[in-house]
């Protein structure tokens, strides 16, 4: 019986189905190749610069970086610095034996909420030095900045000692000092200002040596108002002054 036309025809649309699958078959192939001859080849370039780059940061000499002063600004200093750069000697220089302390908790601990002081010091000189090689200095006041020789003096606030340290990189993480208005009496006992531990902690132990029924609180940012809360929450009657 001879094939009909539409037979014919799909037998025919078959043959080209068969070469446009073998062509498909081919470029794919063919792509393939291609793909993973350029892929080792960008591994290979890859892994030379990444050779080359090792290279010059061992071969470069490490430098010296110093910083003034701790807590939020000097410590996340010190912790960018060392991100950047494995090989550069840091050291840090703090006033005071806290390096790096949680501020916003103060109020509480004074009010009571916050019952362990060690849960405070977010990093200690030790925990620096050993997950970032951060050489810190607590208790260590900068007297002088010799920009020419590129050269800090320093004194120990404990022993007096004094120290002389450079530097390549100097970076300056001060902070501020709370505003004591010159009035009459603002140095006498009973009157505090409050931005470290030891500032926190002497005001505990006024409260509790004094049995302080009534208190008066200058400024009502956010410290300011959270030492409100938290007297209160002591019992203790509370005026506050904004200036």
């Amino acid at each position: 019986r001879p094939k009909t036309k539409p037979e014919l025809h799909h037998h025919k649309m078959s043959e080209e189905n068969k070469k446009r699958f073998s062509h498909k078959k081919r470029t794919s192939y063919v792509s393939h190749k291609i793909f993973t001859k350029y892929y080792l080849m960008f591994k290979l370039i890859k892994n030379t610069f990444q050779r080359s780059a090792k290279s010059t940061m061992a071969s470069k000499e490490s430098k010296k970086i110093l910083i003034i002063g701790g807590v939020a600004g000097g410590a996340s200093a010190a912790a960018r610095a060392r991100r950047l750069d494995e090989a550069s000697s840091i050291t840090l220089l703090q006033s005071g034996p806290d390096v790096s302390y949680a501020s916003c908790g103060m109020p509480y601990f004074i009010g009571g909420e916050i019952v362990d002081r060690s849960v405070m010091s977010v990093q200690t000189p030790q925990s620096l030095r050993d997950r970032l090689n951060i050489d810190v200095r607590v208790n260590c006041r900068a007297l002088h900045i010799d920009k020419d020789k590129k050269l800090v003096q320093a004194r120990d606030e404990v022993t007096g000692e004094q120290s002389e340290y450079t530097y390549d990189e100097l970076i300056l993480a001060l902070g501020a000092e709370p505003l004591k208005p010159p009035i009459p009496g603002i140095d006498r006992p009973g009157l505090f200002k409050l931005r470290t531990l030891l500032d926190m902690d002497d005001i505990s132990a006024w409260i509790q040596a004094k049995q302080v029924k009534h208190c008066v609180v200058a400024g009502a940012g956010f410290v300011g108002l959270e030492m409100v809360e938290q007297l209160v929450r002591k019992n203790i009657k509370v005026t506050l002054v904004e200036m």
